[in-house]
């Protein structure tokens, strides 16, 4: 049975891993900008979702070099722990603290976790508190707009049906959005957007291909992450930066058949933006959905500006889409996963006590002796 701490602990690493992943993709991010890749906003799409299931790799891949290790298969000094060199650089006379002070600075976490789990002390009680109360919260928020999404498709229209995909017609809503369900995809599209051919067939090929890029089933699962990181800014960052990737991404993807103009999609654009502002703040979504553009960012008025213009400058600024090989394109992603699944090796905590730690421990034991030892001042 895994007790409290082992659990805390496992929650702070997993905070710690979607640090390290929002790390890794902006040197990616900023990597890929200096190349001709960096209007290959399909294929950032497609590096940004696997970052993102990668961190469920993370503690198989800590497991099995523990295993190599631990049997023999891998040198015990090949894979360094960034706690470990701190402790080398300290006895090598490199960091100038205390050792007290050191060792204090390495136990963070074990004190944190000590402070949460047994919340004996004011702050400790008020982060443990807080992060319950936020998830309690942040659930509800998310249940909330689940049962609204619901909700909606079941008052809809079922209009027609593409395959796994229903497109269905609705008087409540002023932007198109899609969403899915266990098996099958759903594309709400507003009723009065059947009196402008062009803009309802704009806004169901760009809904059809979020369904091809897998976005639905990546929107429902960031949302479900809610709970557990609402706290976390790499998590929001992961969030804003998915939303632009793949609005980016859908855009270019259906411009490149070439069945509509920039000029026509960028009125559309413009048209359901405009829109989204005429919606009842008590009737809009919160998300789990995509829309035809962001309902959260409509909501925030200057923010849906920004992203706004970011989605028309790149239309405008089109170049020819790169052809990327799969043998490029495999070894892109493969050095992305293998450096964060490196990085997040070298943060795991020391599970064994090299000669450096059992030397660092020797020196904390004879200061704090010393201290214990030293004559008590007399104060006048």
């Amino acid at each position: 049975m895994i007790r409290l701490n082992d659990a805390f602990d496992i929650y702070i690493d997993a905070n710690i891993v979607l640090v390290l992943t929002a790390a890794v993709w902006i040197l990616t991010r900023a990597a890929l900008r200096a190349t001709p890749l960096r209007a290959a906003f399909a294929l950032q799409l497609r590096l940004a979702y696997t970052l993102l299931a990668a961190m469920a790799l993370v503690p198989l891949s800590v497991f099995a070099l523990e295993l190599a290790r631990n049997g023999g298969l891998l040198d015990k000094s090949a894979v360094l722990n960034l706690s470990d060199i701190a402790v080398a650089q300290f006895l090598d006379g490199r960091i100038a603290m205390s050792p007290v002070a050191f060792e204090d600075m390495l136990n963070w976490r074990a004190r944190f976790t000590q402070a949460i789990v047994t919340p004996t002390g004011a702050i400790g009680l008020v982060i443990a508190v807080s992060l319950m109360l936020g998830s309690a919260l942040a659930l509800v928020c998310s249940l909330r707009s689940l049962i609204r999404v619901h909700g909606l498709i079941g008052r809809s229209y079922l209009w027609r049906r593409i395959g796994s995909v229903d497109l269905r017609l609705t008087d409540e809503i002023h932007v198109p959005f899609s969403t899915r369900g266990v098996q099958r995809h759903y594309v709400v599209l507003p009723s009065a957007m059947l009196a402008r051919e062009g803009d309802l067939r704009i806004a169901v090929a760009h809904e059809l291909q979020h369904a091809r890029q897998g976005d639905l089933g990546w929107a429902l699962a960031i949302e479900g992450l809610r709970a557990l990181f609402f706290w976390n800014p790499a998590y929001h960052f992961w969030r804003r930066e998915v939303e632009r990737l793949r609005e980016l991404a859908c855009d270019q993807q259906v411009l490149a058949r070439r069945h509509f103009s920039v000029k026509a999609y960028c009125d559309c654009l413009i048209r359901a933006c405009r829109n989204s502002l005429r919606d009842d703040r008590r009737r809009q979504i919160g998300v789990p959905v995509v829309s035809l553009v962001p309902l959260r960012a409509a909501r925030a008025g200057c923010r849906a500006s920004v992203v706004l213009r970011g989605r028309i400058l790149s239309m405008l600024h089109a170049r020819p889409l790169a052809r990327i090989g799969r043998g490029t394109n495999a070894a892109i992603i493969g050095m992305v996963v293998a450096s964060l699944l490196m990085l997040s090796a070298a943060t795991q905590r020391s599970g064994d006590w090299s000669h450096d730690r059992l030397m660092l421990s020797t020196i904390v034991n004879l200061e704090r002796l010393a201290q214990h030892n030293a004559p008590a001042r007399l104060v006048w």
